[in-house]
């Protein structure tokens, strides 16, 4: 909670809103769970809704690479699109921080999941019709398609202001704990046969 009131005030002093003097941060517990994350709902009295993810794996670089490699492609995404993604406050991709565990704060997106709703008739109705729904998926996949680079493999960028690259993929090793041998990272591939291959 700590840190992520930290975070709001630093938000808010750069944004230049001003900071309630008895702003505080409540936690949701018990946390929810997904995508191998400890995933902590943040509640604000300025009315902010963020969540704070924490990996709940054992670390290792791989791991920390994954991460940054996630944050730098969503950034990457939300900067260039109209597709609409929690931005992120924070995070650390170490250990070397407060908490002692990687983590990462962002706003927090309600949804419905579709699983849940499809077959609900009484769902669908207005503004929430499935006609509507494809056609924005048909919009952000036709947003995503124009990204375009000149290899296949992970987005990196050697400094937060530097250039935008394509990187190696994760080697089989750190994909899956079913390799035991040490493997070479895969790509980046010039073509569509060189990745399939």
């Amino acid at each position: 909670q700590e840190l992520a009131l930290d975070t709001r005030r630093r938000v808010l002093n750069s944004n230049g809103q001003l900071i309630m003097a008895d702003l505080a941060c409540t936690a949701v517990t018990p946390p929810n769970g997904g995508g191998y994350n400890a995933v902590f709902e943040l509640k604000f009295t300025d009315g902010a809704h963020w969540v704070m993810r924490i990996p709940f794996d054992e670390w290792s670089d791989a791991r920390a690479k994954s991460m940054r490699l996630d944050i730098i492609g969503q950034e990457y995404v939300a900067s260039r699109t109209t597709i609409p993604m929690p931005r992120i406050h924070a995070h650390s991709c170490d250990t070397n921080n407060p908490l002692n565990y990687p983590y990462m704060i962002m706003d927090f997106a309600r949804g419905t999941r579709l699983v849940d709703i499809w077959n609900d008739a009484s769902w669908w109705t207005g503004e929430r019709r499935k006609e509507i729904l494809f056609a924005s998926l048909a919009r952000y996949m036709t947003e995503l398609s124009s990204l375009k680079f000149d290899k296949i493999g992970r987005l990196d960028r050697a400094e937060p202001d530097g250039p935008y690259f394509v990187s190696p993929f994760n080697t089989r090793l750190d994909l899956s704990n079913d390799f035991i041998e040490p493997d070479e990272e895969l790509g980046p591939f010039d073509t569509t046969h060189a990745y399939l291959t």
